[in-house]
């Protein structure tokens, strides 16, 4: 029998691809990495690889499509997939002034990020795996002000030394959520720091069961627990492809924590409402969701576990 790969090897051997793939990819210009995408899709979107992934996701999602529709929708998954690894791989070639004008932003969506942030109570950013969430944070840094994000380290330790330097190089500070001390997080917001987080992905058995497209989903509270505790606005905000390589915002209405109410009901309230923005901006282009991840996974054991989810 052959011994099994050790995960200090393949760890390594994922490094080195994910730094040889950058390298390859980032001189591609913004005005080829559509194209370049495409390409490669139509060829990957033919592989039965996660396939029905997609299919039972698009289906809870949004029905019964058109099989041409689906099919567009899928092969468009495919193409936003390859689209993030040249725009991650761009990302590590320029200075990070640079994604500044890269980004529009209508005067809606500006109003209410101002609003937000001039109210000095720290922003948290709701963010959720649609067009490029990393454009959209490093954008922010450097246009807007300062900001962090919430995330979960990776289990191959160099890889994420290397995603957390990028997110460093673009002017994001990294709040890892296997940090025990938590200060320097509670002080960023106190100071009125914009805090980003995504919050779109399976829980388990540990998350809240909200609405997503009608269907309970597992929800982590942090997010929620966040904007009661400190009285921070959450701001819906996504970052979607458009034409040229170039980027649009879209920021949602800002949902203000009410400190009188029930925290339970509160929070529930405030992941309501996320998810209700999110699914806003998904239908704007569907294809530029992350639909390869399991989002309704875990579902209510008993019927009185989603009546609050359903209702």
């Amino acid at each position: 029998m052959t011994a099994p790969i050790p995960p200090s090897i393949l760890h390594q051997l994922e490094y080195c691809s994910l730094r040889a793939a950058l390298a390859a990819l980032g001189p591609i210009p913004p005005r080829w990495r559509m194209t370049v995408a495409r390409g490669l899709a139509a060829a990957l979107a033919a592989m039965p690889w996660r396939r029905a992934v997609l299919e039972e996701n698009l289906r809870a999602a949004l029905g019964d499509l058109d099989p041409a529709r689906r099919r567009q929708i899928i092969r468009g998954v495919f193409r936003n997939t390859i689209s993030l690894a040249l725009e991650l791989a761009w990302m590590n070639r320029i200075e990070p002034a640079a994604i500044v004008p890269t980004v529009d932003v209508d005067e809606t969506s500006r109003e209410r990020i101002e609003t937000c942030r001039k109210a000095g109570r720290g922003v948290i950013l709701a963010c959720g795996h649609l067009g490029n969430w990393e454009w959209l944070a490093a954008w922010y840094a450097q246009a807007i002000g300062p900001m962090g994000v919430i995330y979960k380290p990776m289990h191959n330790g160099r890889t994420d030394d290397f995603i957390t330097k990028l997110r460093g190089r673009f002017g994001l500070t990294a709040f890892s959520t296997r940090e025990l001390n938590q200060r320097a997080l509670v002080n960023s917001i106190k100071n009125g720091a914009v805090i980003g987080i995504l919050s779109d992905q399976d829980a388990r058995k540990n998350g809240r069961f909200v609405p997503f497209f009608g269907r309970p989903a597992s929800t982590a509270t942090g997010l929620a627990t966040l904007a009661i505790r400190f009285g921070a606005p959450i701001l819906p905000s996504f970052c979607l492809r458009t034409a040229g390589g170039r980027m649009r915002a879209v920021v949602g209405e800002p949902l203000w924590p009410n400190p009188d109410a029930d925290r339970a009901d509160e929070e529930l309230r405030l992941l309501r409402g996320y998810h209700e923005a999110l699914e806003r901006a998904i239908l704007i282009d569907p294809a530029q969701y992350f639909w390869w991840h399991r989002r309704w996974k875990t579902q209510p054991k008993h019927k009185t576990d989603d009546s609050a989810a359903r209702a």
